[in-house]
């Protein structure tokens, strides 16, 4: 039984290794390619565990209309925070580099780019990188703390969820670390709903792009 539980631990440790590693050290064939076998991967570690996306929050009875409203306007406020109170009073104690947004760059004035990236802003910022992050992660961090130390939870998790964004130069790093914040407080009140963490992201996503493509980033 002992032995059982430590090789899970490590090929739970082996998981999130891969879901933070790979998208960014593999040339993939096409852009976003990544999530399909890294979801599937966590999958097949699920049933394994005789666990399901469920049990990460992915509960579609938790999926309603106010389930959206709630994300939407807290993805709004997260945004607006941000780009207008919080960023501006960052860059008058210690003014940063812009973050890098080359990866970016094709969206501009660029119709078709940038509804495929809206697209992308849905399916992967907001549904696989919440998987990822406030599903997968946080609830094996929290696991492994046996559920006594959220709040040290939560800032790893949102630690590893900025640094995953490490190619967006430290600005990004700061911007996806304040933004993952906004993600888990609105994830774990009022109540447990990993979809209002879900919504909210992929709507910040969809303000940013907005305004890259309208020429403001």
């Amino acid at each position: 039984m002992v032995t059982s539980v430590f090789v899970n631990s490590w090929l739970r440790l082996a998981v999130i290794v891969a879901l933070l590693v790979l998208p960014h050290v593999i040339g993939w064939p096409l852009p976003f390619l990544y999530v399909i076998p890294l979801t599937l991967l966590v999958w097949f570690f699920l049933k394994k565990e005789n666990n399901k996306f469920k049990n990460l929050g992915f509960d579609i009875k938790l999926l309603n209309i106010k389930t959206v409203v709630i994300g939407v306007f807290a993805g709004i406020g997260i945004f607006f925070a941000l780009q207008y109170a919080i960023f501006p009073l960052i860059d008058k104690i210690l003014p940063l580099p812009e973050a890098n947004l080359d990866d970016f760059s094709s969206i501009r004035h660029n119709s078709g780019m940038y509804i495929f990236m809206l697209l992308m802003g849905w399916l992967v910022g907001g549904l696989y990188e919440e998987m990822v992050f406030r599903g997968f992660i946080f609830n094996s961090i929290n696991k492994l703390f046996k559920n006594r130390l959220t709040v040290i939870s939560i800032l790893l998790t949102t630690t590893l969820f900025a640094l995953y964004h490490a190619q967006l130069g430290i600005m990004g790093v700061i911007n996806a670390f304040l933004a993952g914040l906004g993600y888990q407080a609105i994830m774990l009140w009022p109540k447990v709903n990993i979809w209002h963490a879900v919504i909210a992201h992929a709507t910040f996503d969809t303000i940013a792009l907005t305004y890259i493509y309208l020429g403001y980033y």
